[in-house]
């Protein structure tokens, strides 16, 4: 939500100052940027979770399993179980929680490497809709900066020219003097429609 707030803020800010049509581009490729940092991100959380599940499978190997069995055979043996007379069933039942335990642990991973990936695809969703509207707002501002400067050359094009003041007078003076006959025109309609035969 802090990327979204220092988005909105850079709004803000660039709504203050002219907006280059060049910045229209550069947050094109900003908005590339953030998509490609997004797929390496991802690609490194994945590789990161694969290395915590070859971590898990070393732990459960080499520290857990011999652990087990020792503390396992000697409960037996202290119980007066003779594990000699049945090593299979007990080889079988020993491997069997041991490989339970190693599942349980993968799956914790799994499921904590999903939910980090469904955050950062989350965030990123939010970053892209804000990329967007940023990205509109950009485009909107880039043509209302070259509406300007178009108003400001042909403004600048008429005062360079001699004006006839005389001649923008007489123009203005009749454009008054037909949209008040047409006022009169219509009051005088307006009279007549309304009026009580």
């Amino acid at each position: 939500m802090r990327p979204f707030l220092i988005l909105i803020g850079c709004i803000l800010f660039a709504s203050c100052v002219r907006i280059p049509a060049a910045s229209v581009e550069l947050n094109e490729e900003i908005n590339r940027e953030m998509q490609r940092m997004h797929s390496l991100n991802k690609a490194l959380a994945y590789q990161l979770f694969e290395s915590k599940k070859e971590l898990v499978r070393q732990f459960i190997r080499y520290e857990y399993s011999p652990d087990f069995i020792a503390r396992s055979l000697s409960a037996l043996e202290a119980a007066g179980y003779r594990v000699e007379d049945s090593l299979q069933t007990v080889v079988y039942q020993l491997s069997m929680q041991i490989n339970e335990r190693e599942m349980n642990m993968i799956q914790e991973l799994e499921i904590l490497r999903d939910s980090s990936l469904m955050a950062m695809d989350r965030d990123y969703d939010y970053l892209r809709l804000a990329g967007g509207e940023m990205h509109r707002f950009l485009k909107s501002a880039s043509a209302v900066e070259k509406e300007r400067k178009e108003i400001y050359a042909l403004t600048h094009q008429l005062t360079q020219q001699r004006l006839n003041l005389q001649d923008l007078d007489q123009r203005f003076n009749t454009i008054l003097l037909k949209a008040s006959r047409g006022a009169e025109a219509f009051s005088n309609m307006n009279t007549t429609l309304t009026a009580k035969p």
